[in-house]
């Protein structure tokens, strides 16, 4: 069977998303595109099942023939489907979330953002 699949089927059994997959193999979308002993060790850590020839043949089908590595986004988007892209902003307002959550006092810190955001457009300004 296609080794690309296999790593397909496992992900969509376990419903894992991109971020559970970088998370896995221990990656950000910004580190630097895998060469192939990086590309293997990832490999393992996301399917153990996988045989040395599987990886190989699923490097040579995900490298980017000039660089002879393999780009991170690339390789969650083959996985997954998912575009990857770094989202600073995203990833900023979802720890800002949790920080919140965890931390309580949901009341007051709205209480105080709606007493600053005077034109009632969901901004506020930080002078």
């Amino acid at each position: 069977m296609n080794p690309l699949q296999v790593l397909r089927d496992v992900i969509n059994e376990y419903e894992l998303s991109g971020e559970d997959i970088l998370h896995r193999i221990k990656r950000k979308l910004v580190d630097d595109p895998l060469n192939f002993n990086q590309f293997k060790e990832s490999m393992q850590k996301l399917d153990s099942t996988l045989s040395p020839l599987q990886i190989k043949s699923l490097f040579e089908l995900l490298k980017n023939p000039e660089t002879g590595t393999v780009e991170i986004p690339n390789l969650i988007e083959n996985l997954t489907g998912e575009v990857c892209s770094v989202n600073f902003r995203k990833d900023m307002d979802k720890k800002i979330s949790e920080f919140i959550a965890k931390n309580g006092n949901n009341a007051a810190l709205r209480d105080n953002f709606e007493k600053h955001d005077i034109h009632h457009d969901g901004r506020i300004s930080t002078e």
